[in-house]
């Protein structure tokens, strides 16, 4: 072990050296691993082998990632993944509006504001909803097809 005296520290390295700041680096010939351990309790570990960088929760528990000092992302111990939730009830469950793309013009579009709810399927460009077919909550539930944001629908299917 090494400690240099900028503070950085090395294990299995004379010269530990960052891309960023300082801390700790660790070499190995085999498998490099950081482990953090709660008492005898829970433990991550962050370690890079051949077949990349890994990060597990090694422990029957949840492994969340959190920005700005709040929770965004957890995976729980079944494997159900959760953005904007604590208790993912899904493989994904998303509290929020979600937006799939392909080059920005064809996608999957759900969301939910104070005065709209689109879920649904369309195509668009960076600039204008050319189509949309799915529901939008009027009261009724009926299936509508738009030709482009904010039209009046083209054609309404009901029960």
């Amino acid at each position: 072990m090494r400690v240099a005296q900028n503070g950085n520290v090395g294990i299995g390295t004379t010269s530990p050296a960052f891309t960023h700041g300082s801390g700790l680096q660790v070499n190995a010939a085999t498998t490099a691993t950081v482990r953090v351990q709660y008492n005898s309790g829970y433990a991550t570990e962050l370690f890079a082998d051949s077949t990349g960088t890994n990060l597990w929760q090694l422990s029957a528990a949840n492994l969340t990632l959190g920005t700005n000092n709040l929770e965004r992302l957890r995976i729980d111990s079944s494997g159900n993944i959760g953005i904007n939730s604590v208790s993912p009830t899904s493989k994904l469950y998303v509290n929020g509006d979600i937006t799939a793309n392909v080059d920005n013009q064809l996608g999957i579009k759900l969301n939910r504001s104070a005065t709209n709810v689109w879920n649904g399927i369309g195509y668009s460009t960076a600039s204008l909803t050319k189509w949309f077919v799915g529901l939008r909550e009027t009261g009724d539930n009926n299936l509508r097809w738009y030709n482009y944001t904010n039209s009046p629908e083209r054609i309404v299917t009901g029960k």
